[in-house]
């Protein structure tokens, strides 16, 4: 990979047995999946099918890339770090639940 090809890398760490797994994303597999509209400042709590914790440096594009590459996900939250969310945290949804208005957060939906 050279630094002229952009790609978004999403590195998380994923509970599956008892092994931890890095999961990488390449940003132009994950537009060509799924299509979102983001909505800052929005929390859509509920139908949370993972949540995963981010690196403290990943933002809402990360967590928008990890859903496009779960099969089944039609909608994010992006929980930003903060005083009492040590790191940032992306909520992976089945279902699209009502956005309501908060700083906490970024969510999209699936078009």
């Amino acid at each position: 990979i050279t630094m002229r090809r952009m790609y978004l890398s999403v590195f998380a760490l994923l509970l599956l047995g008892a092994a931890p797994v890095v999961l990488m994303v390449s940003g132009s597999q994950a537009v060509s999946k799924a299509s979102f509209t983001r909505e800052a400042n929005t929390d859509r709590s509920g139908n949370d099918m993972k949540v995963v914790t981010l690196a403290a440096d990943q933002d809402a594009a990360a967590c928008e890339a990890l859903c496009a590459a779960t099969q089944g996900c039609v909608a994010y939250t992006y929980v930003k770090q903060s005083k009492t969310v040590p790191q940032p945290v992306c909520r992976i949804k089945d279902a699209k639940p009502f956005g309501h208005q908060s700083s906490c957060c970024t969510s999209g939906a699936a078009k």
